[in-house]
């Protein structure tokens, strides 16, 4: 797809789209053309997609949004919906708001029904790491009831998460022999 609109048109597309599913598109790139690519992307982006793409795709971090909504463990609940109510858009798709603490570290999550059923406290959340292998991340999910699972790096601390709408695109992928996500494109 990239290489059939102009290059202007390209990085358009890698700026709109959701940062998890551009790194997914970006894989199906040829490394010859990835640098170009990026080029012309704004540099903060580029620098998030670089860093996604060092992940292999088959694991957590390969996989992980680092878009992500954070509150801080002195946040009150009062606070995380006033903020949100003042930018309602920021809402839009979030899977939950992971708490973290002074060390970056998640300690738990609202998703946003929570907050709209008045819960006061987060709940326990279990944090993956970075190189979880992906099979193991789907087993996470089908054993605990959460939209999204924060992803830390060796120290604990948050990098990004994986939501569920992404477990599921994994799953009916490999229902379809042959096919992955983003099919690296030959040359």
């Amino acid at each position: 797809m990239l290489r059939a609109v102009s290059p202007h048109r390209a990085t358009s597309v890698m700026e709109q789209l959701p940062v998890d599913d551009a790194t997914a598109v970006l894989r199906g790139v040829h490394p010859g053309d990835l640098d170009a690519l990026l080029a012309d992307v704004s540099t903060d982006r580029a620098i998030k997609l670089r860093k996604l793409l060092a992940h292999p795709a088959d694991t957590a971090g390969g996989l992980m949004n680092t878009d992500v909504h954070t509150a801080s463990t002195t946040d009150s609940v009062a606070d995380i919906i006033k903020r949100f109510a003042a930018n309602p858009q920021a809402l839009a798709g979030t899977t939950g708001i992971f708490v973290v603490d002074d060390e970056g570290r998640p300690t738990g999550t609202f998703e946003p029904a929570d907050l709209l059923a008045g819960r006061t406290t987060p709940r326990a959340v279990p944090a993956i790491r970075a190189s979880l292998p992906l099979q193991r991340v789907i087993d996470l999910f089908a054993l605990h009831d959460f939209h999204a699972l924060p992803v830390v790096d060796n120290d604990g601390r948050m990098l990004g998460a994986v939501a569920i709408d992404d477990v599921l695109e994994e799953l009916l992928a490999e229902r379809r022999p042959g096919r992955r996500r983003f099919a690296r494109i030959r040359r």
